[in-house]
């Protein structure tokens, strides 16, 4: 089913929803600028930012609780809060900005971003203020994921190629990819629990795959002939739902069972960016129509 935007909202990207008449969501207004969408389970409609804010990346908790990374009107990094209501700046430390942001409490959440010094920092939020992470020497860490307080996914890139990071409640530490693959440092990982994350990336020979975690290692998994395969969310460890594009650059959804990854179809010509599920029966997605509206 295709959702129509309204027409001062051109486009609409990263879209987390909480339950099947709550979600969030950023979208291009007519002027180019980043906005704050809401799903109420029938239309979208546009959310009131502090004047001049744009929202480039969002994560909520709950129907009370979200975050927002951005910027302010001088340009510089700023984190938003959703409070149910309406969005406020909070401070960052000093001279930090922030890219992506992930919670799992209204107490506990973890972003990316860079320092004064223009190094790498991983961002932590305790329900009050934020304060910088260490990671280790040399990396650079990308988007972050975290089930619980005491566990957190990350990819991460440093001088000798691809990394994932993992947060263990006090500390940043690296882990192992199957030999000669790399992690898309620009997707995200999705987790379920401490015992099943997925995330996209390359195989030794350059060829696109999912990648699955099982508590201990990452290993490499299947797609149907030359397709490739973007952003990865799911519901259960045996039902998970990813945009991608097949060996004709035909833009289409993948689903996993649980062992296979198996391609869906869409309404003709249409292609999607994002995807978020609550439930194995509702999962919202963005993209282009075959005339290149945005839906």
């Amino acid at each position: 089913m295709c959702i129509t935007l309204t027409q001062a909202i051109s486009e609409i990207g990263n879209i987390v929803c909480i339950t099947t008449t709550f979600c969030e969501g950023i979208g291009l207004n007519t002027n180019g600028d980043g906005v704050a969408l809401n799903f109420n389970g029938l239309t979208w409609q546009e959310q009131t930012l502090p004047t001049g804010d744009s929202l480039s990346s969002i994560t909520c908790v709950s129907t009370t609780f979200c975050e927002g990374s951005g910027q302010n009107a001088s340009g510089n990094s700023v984190a938003l809060n959703f409070n149910g209501l309406t969005w406020q700046e909070q401070t960052l430390p000093t001279g930090d900005s922030v890219n992506s942001i992930t919670c799992v409490t209204t107490s506990f959440c973890e972003a990316n971003g860079q320092n004064s010094s223009a190094n790498s920092v991983a961002l932590n939020f305790n329900g009050s203020t934020w304060q910088e992470q260490t990671l280790p020497t040399g990396d650079i860490i990308g988007t972050i994921t975290c089930v619980t307080t005491s566990f957190c996914e990350a990819s991460a890139i440093n001088s000798s190629g691809d990394r994932v990071l993992n947060f263990n409640g006090l500390t940043w530490q690296e882990q192992t990819l199957p030999n000669g693959d790399s992690l898309n440092f620009n997707s995200s990982i999705f987790c379920l629990s401490t015992n099943f994350c997925v995330t996209t990336g390359y195989q030794f020979l350059g060829n696109s795959a999912p990648f699955l975690f099982n508590g201990l290692t990452w290993q490499e998994q299947t797609l149907p002939n030359g397709d490739s395969v973007n952003s990865i969310t799911c519901v259960t460890t045996s039902f998970c739902e990813a945009s991608g594009q097949s060996s004709n650059g035909q833009g289409f959804a993948l689903n996993f069972n649980g062992l296979t990854w198996q391609e869906q179809t869409l309404p003709t010509g249409d292609s999607i960016n994002s995807i978020t599920c609550v439930t194995t029966s509702f999962c919202e997605a963005s993209g282009q129509s075959s005339i290149g509206q945005g839906l």
